[in-house]
């Protein structure tokens, strides 16, 4: 009798043991990004990014991917109870992430628990000190390089920023107080508090400052509200936004008839891909170049995982798969060519571009 409930033992463990161990045709990836809230915009590139590939890259794929969403309503301790969830309840594998302040409070659970994160933030210490941790975006060295040509061929002698406090914000506003310094050119900056709507106060303090050019990072509409009013109060000077996921048509709409002499970050993706999602969502869903990056991304991992043939439900088989990526130095798209460093991020390109008046 003894020796019969051994060997169902045996047997049931050796099942469990083949479930784990086989090469999954399906592998679960958490997307965690503000859907409502002030980080909205930012959230639905990415949604909008998995939309499209769901419906036109995935078929033909003999992996599928599996997408569990989760809105943090652009609250950071949302952002941490998501990855818990999709990590604890759902047994995801991957966690996607957009929107800085999240990615960075979300890069040590993800060591913690070996699960890799993927994130679309442009924070460069996003991937500092980490083994499991990917992020796709633009380099803001480069970024800031643009920017410093800029500075140099206008000849700019004051700069004023107005930016808002959040990681990605403050980080600009360093980096640029740095900048303005190395060149010897007057700086001032002014914050705005995430969430909250812009003031005319603010912009007039800013202008008070008698800036050659004016340097915006700000989220969702209140670019458009502060380009609209820094025109109205007379000033015709270079006006010049960042990488806060650019110009939407809210933005547009918003600033109307005040563009003269605008620019802004772009990333340099193919035109397909942008023309691609315009003919899959015509009116009906936000999406920018930004949405290129996501699926840059997935064509990447589903790349390496036909390559490998991991089992992701081994915290070390993840690690080998993240180690592989690292050291791939350079992936052709369908829709971008990009960098991937051995710190893990995959670099975009980006450019400095004048907006359509």
């Amino acid at each position: 009798m003894l020796s019969r409930l051994i060997l169902v033992f045996y047997n049931f463990m050796l099942i469990q043991y083949t479930i784990h161990c086989e090469i999954p045709n399906e592998v679960k990836i958490g997307v965690i990004a503000p859907l409502t809230g002030p980080g909205a915009r930012v959230g639905e590139i990415l949604k909008s990014a998995i939309d499209y590939f769901d419906a036109k890259m995935q078929p033909a794929s003999s992996i599928k991917f599996k997408f569990i969403v989760e809105d943090t309503q652009s609250k950071v301790q949302n952002a941490i109870q998501a990855f818990r969830k999709l990590t604890e309840i759902d047994k995801v594998v991957i966690v996607f992430v957009i929107f800085g302040s999240h990615g960075m409070a979300l890069k040590n659970l993800a060591e913690k628990t070996k699960t890799i994160l993927w994130s679309f933030t442009i924070h460069p210490d996003q991937t500092a000190g980490t083994k499991y941790v990917l992020r796709h975006n633009i380099s803001i060295k480069d970024d800031l390089k643009n920017v410093e040509s800029f500075i140099k061929t206008n000849k700019v002698r004051r700069l004023v920023t107005i930016y808002s406090e959040e990681e990605i914000g403050v980080y600009y506003d360093k980096s640029l107080s740095s900048l303005t310094k190395e060149l010897q050119i007057s700086y001032a900056s002014f914050g705005v508090l995430p969430g909250d709507p812009i003031s005319k106060t603010l912009i007039l303090r800013a202008l008070n400052e008698a800036p050659d050019a004016v340097y915006i990072q700000l989220l969702g509409s209140n670019i458009g509200v502060a380009i609209k009013e820094i025109r109205n109060l007379g000033f015709k000077g270079p006006l010049i936004v960042g990488p806060s996921f650019l110009i939407t048509p809210e933005t547009k709409e918003i600033a109307r008839n005040h563009m003269q002499e605008l620019y802004y970050t772009k990333p340099v993706a193919s035109e397909t891909c942008v023309v691609s999602l315009k003919q899959f969502f015509g009116s009906s869903k936000p999406f920018s170049a930004y949405s290129c990056y996501p699926l840059t991304s997935l064509e990447i991992l589903r790349g390496a995982l036909n390559l490998l043939k991991l089992n992701l439900y081994d915290g070390e088989e993840r690690l080998k798969l993240v180690n592989y990526i690292k050291n791939m130095n350079r992936f052709f798209g369908t829709f971008e060519t990009v960098d991937i460093l051995s710190s893990g991020d995959i670099v975009s390109p980006v450019e400095l571009v004048r907006a359509e008046e």
